[in-house]
């Protein structure tokens, strides 16, 4: 009797931590548009942008592959740094399940991105795999 209810304590306990983990956790939809305005925003804060990739995240474009948060950091860095002033509007959302594409345009001090795409696998609250590929019409 005392092993059936220490089990099922233990069994109540588990199903609660495990309820706590997962408490709090963003949809897909939640955490591309809470990405896109972090983005976005003025301040283009790096490091918020950043804490939405997971640790292992792989960032694909068509000259390189990034792995990891800290290169994903990086290119982010160096894509302002080229894009001073960067305005963009969502032109296309869609979203099934864990897999979410955005088509967009853009306007920078630089000069104007007349279209772009980006892919993302999101999972456990975080960006798993991303692909971008845009066309940019320098000043």
């Amino acid at each position: 009797m005392k092993k059936t209810f220490l089990l099922a304590c233990f069994v109540v306990l588990i199903l609660i931590i495990a309820g706590c983990a997962t408490m709090g956790a963003r949809s897909t939809k939640e955490v591309v548009e809470q990405h896109h305005e972090k983005v976005g925003a003025r301040t283009k804060d790096v490091e918020a942008i950043i804490a939405d990739y997971a640790d292992d995240a792989i960032f694909i474009m068509p000259d390189k592959t990034l792995a990891g948060k800290e290169a994903i950091k990086d290119a982010f860095t160096e894509f302002f740094k080229g894009f001073p002033n960067l305005r963009f509007t969502e032109s296309k959302i869609i979203i099934e399940g864990d897999i979410v594409l955005i088509m967009w345009n853009g306007v920078s001090d630089t000069g104007t991105i007349p279209y772009a795409v980006d892919t993302f696998i999101i999972r456990n609250d975080r960006i798993q795999r991303q692909t971008c590929r845009l066309g940019f019409i320098p000043k």
